[in-house]
């Protein structure tokens, strides 16, 4: 600015004179102070918006205000520290910085996994279900995940498995069931990372019952009997004996002679006995086909053979005329057998076989009544063998322990 100094003496003198007058702003701007700031992101993301108050700076004239360093409010700040830098700057070029942080923490994100819906499937099937969007929840890193499968009662469960490769957004669940059981589970699958997190999801599973159909355990062997004489085979529908039912089932039995359900005239089929009396024209073999069927209508069945031979003709030989007879048959546990003509008998033997053909007893006989105590063996079917000189004699009982 450019003023005129005059200067007056007290005797009217004065003069004149021009100067020239500049003002200098030396005082800075100076910054409103901004503290640190910390933040905790999202779970799962690496970065969040933060808006911070408005930086503001005093001056004795106008400052401007610039960001040189930094995002600022109202940016998207990474995990990390993130360093800003303001500088306010007056119209003398008198400048002031602020400086302050902005820390973003990283928070876990929980891994997940889609539900899994309600399963239904048949007794005896295998149940194979696919794991779906199964990651670990974070965006900044990959981490290592672990995926099991469990239930609180392994009852009825013969394997639980669970197949996956890290990183991959699917799995595999592999259930078996043991053999004929039916019933409902709740399997629950765990995605775990490797700071602790875990995501479970359950879903239940029902296993429908399905019947099963019997099944032969003791096949009934060939017989022969002779003209005029009596054969008797047992056929009890009581399990475990000639057939038996993995579901319990009780079950009925009938048979066919030749392909026929009418049984020939000299054969019988009573109180779970086949009774074959033939005559001498009755001669030839007849094909039985024993079936058992279970309330479901499913079925099991076992094929054996009659050979009917014609009459006795040694009669000279009166070893022929003997009869071996079993009671009680079933029997629980003391087999008792009567032997006709014991006078005529020679070095009498008692042998007794189980089903499976293994010799499981052996005596020799003395007097014309014997007692066999069988409550050491297993119930089932059983074929005593009567052993005189060269002649043989086989009955079929059954033994039911109690």
């Amino acid at each position: 600015n450019t003023v005129t100094l005059t200067v007056n003496d007290g005797s009217g003198n004065s003069t004149t004179c021009g100067a020239t007058i500049t003002i200098v702003d030396t005082l800075p701007p100076e910054f409103i102070p901004v503290s640190d700031i910390t933040v905790d992101a999202p779970p799962g993301s690496c970065g969040t918006e933060i808006n911070y108050p408005e930086i503001s700076a005093s001056d004795n004239c106008l400052a401007e205000i610039f960001l040189i360093e930094g995002n600022g409010t109202g940016g998207t700040f990474p995990v990390g520290i993130t360093k800003e830098i303001y500088i306010a700057t007056d119209p003398s070029g008198n400048s002031d910085t602020l400086l302050f942080n902005v820390t973003v923490n990283a928070v876990n994100a929980n891994p997940t996994i889609l539900d899994i819906p309600y399963q239904q499937i048949d007794e005896d099937s295998e149940l194979t279900i696919e794991l779906s969007g199964i990651s670990d929840g974070d965006e900044c890193y990959e981490q290592q995940l672990s995926v099991i499968a469990y239930t609180n009662n392994m009852t009825g469960i013969a394997e639980l498995a669970v197949s996956y490769n890290n990183g991959d957004p699917e799995g595999l669940l592999s259930i078996e069931f043991m053999p004929d059981w039916n019933g409902e589970k709740t399997i629950y699958i765990d995605v775990e990372d490797e700071e602790g997190a875990i995501t479970t999801v359950s879903f239940k599973v029902t296993v429908i019952p399905v019947n099963d159909p019997p099944v032969l355990v003791n096949p009934i062997p060939d017989f022969e009997v002779h003209a005029a004489h009596v054969l008797q085979i047992p056929v009890p529908n009581q399990l475990n004996n000639i057939f038996n039912d993995p579901d319990k089932d009780i079950l009925s039995i009938s048979s066919a002679f030749n392909g026929n359900t009418t049984a020939p005239s000299y054969i019988y089929f009573r109180n779970d006995t086949i009774t074959v009396s033939p005559m001498i024209e009755d001669t030839g073999l007849v094909v039985v086909v024993v079936t058992a069927t279970d309330p479901s209508g499913a079925t099991a069945s076992d094929t054996f053979n009659i050979l009917v031979k014609g009459y006795i003709t040694n009669i000279e030989n009166p070893d022929m005329d003997l009869n071996v007879k079993l009671y009680p048959n079933p029997t629980d546990g003391i087999l008792k057998f009567e032997i006709n003509n014991a006078r005529i008998l020679i070095d009498p033997q008692i042998e007794i076989y189980n089903s499976e053909g293994k010799k499981v007893f052996q005596t020799r006989l003395e007097g014309s009544l014997l007692e066999i105590n069988l409550r050491n063996q297993v119930s089932g079917n059983y074929f005593l063998k009567f052993i005189s000189g060269e002649k043989e004699i086989i009955r079929q009982f059954i033994f039911k322990k109690e």
